[in-house]
């Protein structure tokens, strides 16, 4: 089961291109990890790992756990066998009920790094060590349960620094195994995908960036830019003026509004007096009495 494992791992390694912004995820233990349903796949969520690691140290089945962070590795880099010896005779041992391990080449997304130490500290009352693998340094206090933190540089960028930088990690990360270990230990191996900026040339070849060939875009529609910083500056200036120079209160059309209206109210001034003129005897609207009026009735 284990040989299938690690040529599933060669494979993923081979096939990088296909999932990219994916990084790979190991765990291993000497004791048996708690009850989860896990099967090797190939491909795996985030989420679905965070949630088997919940479960499987549910239990805190361990006395010390190594939570190892290695930040900028692919599946590619696991190719070389030779490069992690340590790892790959973890991985060759045919025993897997008592030692029980998961590999998954392809995680897409982070694994939450924070969240397992801090159940490891208050489920399983877990004391925080830390071993720098820069310095070497590994600490040497026998608290048990403890949780020992190791943080991995990340790697160079040329493929040969790169596989020199990983052996020292393999080799660091055995001593710290073998220091302390101890008969119960469980080893959780995060990584984190490779960044564009971080891939090694020779597998992540950059591509040029694209130049628009364009010699008159810097004069084109330049009369179609607003001057904002000159609005701007009038705008404080005419804070200081008075107010009639400040603003407008004769447009145009306000103008040629008073002008018609002037007209239209001489026009009903003259159609007022004209009507108000009009002079009517009182005489006009009443009846003829005399003879005169009798005849004109006949």
């Amino acid at each position: 089961m284990a040989r299938k494992m690690l040529c599933a791992l060669a494979l993923a390694a081979s096939g990088t291109a296909a999932f990219s912004g994916t990084s790979p995820f190991l765990m291993f233990s000497s004791s048996q990890l708690g009850k989860h349903e896990w099967g090797h796949a190939q491909l795996a969520t985030s989420a679905s790992v965070n949630s088997l690691v919940s479960q499987s140290l549910s239990t805190c089945p361990s006395d010390t756990y190594i939570l190892v962070s290695q930040p900028g590795v692919s599946a590619a880099d696991f190719e070389n066998r030779r490069v992690l010896s340590y790892l790959g005779q973890v991985f060759n041992h045919s025993d897997s009920e008592t030692s029980p391990r998961v590999v998954v080449p392809e995680v897409a997304g982070l694994v939450d790094v924070q969240a397992i130490s801090r159940q490891l500290q208050e489920k399983c009352k877990a004391e925080v060590l830390k071993a720098d693998a820069s310095t070497g340094t590994i600490p040497n206090q026998n608290t048990f349960p403890r949780l020992v933190i190791v943080d991995l540089p990340l790697l160079p960028q040329q493929s040969h620094e790169r596989a020199a930088k990983l052996a020292d990690h393999d080799s660091f990360l055995k001593a710290v195994v073998t220091s302390l270990g101890g008969d119960k230990y469980a080893v959780l191996f995060t990584t984190t995908p490779v960044v564009e900026s971080d891939a090694p040339s020779s597998q992540y070849p950059l591509q040029p960036a694209y130049e628009m060939d364009d010699p008159y875009a810097a004069v084109m529609h330049t009369d179609l830019k607003r001057n904002v910083p000159v609005h701007a500056d009038d705008g404080k200036l005419g804070s200081n003026l008075p107010l009639f120079h400040t603003y407008q209160f004769l447009s145009p059309a306000i103008f040629m509004g008073l002008l018609v209206t002037l007209l239209l109210l001489l026009i009903l001034y003259v159609g007022i007096s004209a009507v108000s003129s009009l002079q009517v005897s009182y005489f006009a609207f009443s009846k003829e009495m005399g003879p005169s009026g009798q005849k004109k009735q006949q």
